[in-house]
């Protein structure tokens, strides 16, 4: 079950708040020694029934959470194993923050961590029960997300605030790796057909706005079957993927290169200026059709390209799609011109 579903759980908020519902008082003296000890705050007197003190301990420190008991100004007063171990790995504090303002140690100047921190200032103030937000907090060696849970409570007569982070980078790591399938091609890389007319017509909202040019390239690879066929599929995937290596080498990355399918690629480009076209699509011809090395062998790509233009030539991206698939075609007639646009007739 993910995270956040565990925490909506009714079932667990129930267990939750009897767990974490301890007697305490706020007490600095000797709290950060015995915490270190034990991986909880000292309270300084126990539940009346020694056996269920320590069992509500127990599962205070065996939860992989880090949490942390912060009393009514935002001072940390208890915390367990998981935050402790987590402030040691990354900030070398043994002494795991005991004693210091929570909202203090959130480093400013960082929007996620300004707004984690008002969210907590509302909490403490008693302006909202509780928060929950996600957050990414990557280390220098690796990328991580944490659900970061908040929860205010009253025992007796002080007021406190639970506050629980639990790592979700493997289902983060899962739903971007779900979320670029679905937008890209498999083999390629590239964006797949639909997330290229996702992208294409922001592109082309945008050149109309601010009155700009935009240029469709239709490429289709000349006799790509013969590779296929002759050498089998590993070498004809090769081409595909080297073929889209270097048509993204000759764009922005705010332009949308695409496969279509097969061996057809898109690209759809801002262009500064109109007369610059060609020169883009000459630039993408002459890396395309360097040879392409696989095993043994060198293959020679020959390629056909079709361009059409917004908004001189059509206004809408199935019109220059359309229009750039009949230039593609008109060049591949041609033996002696690889490249047709509609003003080069």
């Amino acid at each position: 079950m993910p995270p956040t579903e565990l925490i909506h759980n009714p079932l667990i908020q129930w267990v939750s708040r009897r767990i974490f519902r301890l007697r305490w008082e706020i007490e600095y003296t000797g709290m950060s020694n015995s915490a270190s000890k034990s991986g909880a705050a000292n309270q300084s007197d126990g539940l009346k029934d020694p056996i269920i003190e320590s069992l509500y301990r127990a599962a205070f420190d065996a939860s992989p959470s880090s949490m942390a008991i912060l009393d009514s100004n935002g001072d940390i007063r208890a915390v367990n194993q998981a935050w402790l171990r987590f402030s040691i790995e990354n900030a070398g504090r043994a002494d795991a923050y005991l004693g210091c303002n929570y909202l203090e140690i959130i480093p400013a100047g960082d929007a996620m961590l300004d707004h984690i921190r008002s969210m907590l200032s509302d909490l403490l103030a008693g302006r909202s029960s509780q928060m929950e937000l996600e957050y990414p907090c990557h280390s220098p060696t690796r990328q991580r997300w944490f659900l970061m849970r908040a929860i205010r409570f009253r025992h007796s007569a002080n007021e406190a605030v639970l506050v629980i982070h639990t790592d979700i980078t493997s289902r983060r790591i899962a739903e971007q790796a779900a979320r670029e399938a679905s937008e890209t091609d498999a083999l390629t890389g590239l964006l797949n057909r639909r997330s290229f007319f996702e992208r294409a017509r922001q592109i082309l909202l945008t050149a109309r706005r601010l009155e700009k040019t935009a240029a469709l390239l239709f490429v289709d690879l000349d006799k790509f079957k013969l590779i296929n066929d002759q050498h089998g599929h590993a070498a004809g995937d090769a081409v595909l993927v080297e073929t889209a290596r270097r048509l993204s080498a000759c764009v922005r990355n705010t332009d949308a290169p695409a496969r279509l399918g097969g061996d057809e690629f898109v690209a759809l480009c801002m262009i500064d200026h109109p007369e610059t076209t060609s020169q883009l699509a000459e630039r993408l011809l002459t890396s395309l059709t360097r040879p392409i090395r696989f095993e043994e062998h060198n293959f020679k790509i020959q390629c056909s390209i079709g361009v059409a233009q917004y908004p001189m030539h059509a206004e809408t991206l199935e019109q220059l799609l359309e229009l750039a698939d009949q230039m593609m075609y008109r060049a591949k007639s041609r033996p002696d011109q690889n490249i047709a646009m509609e003003c080069m007739h």
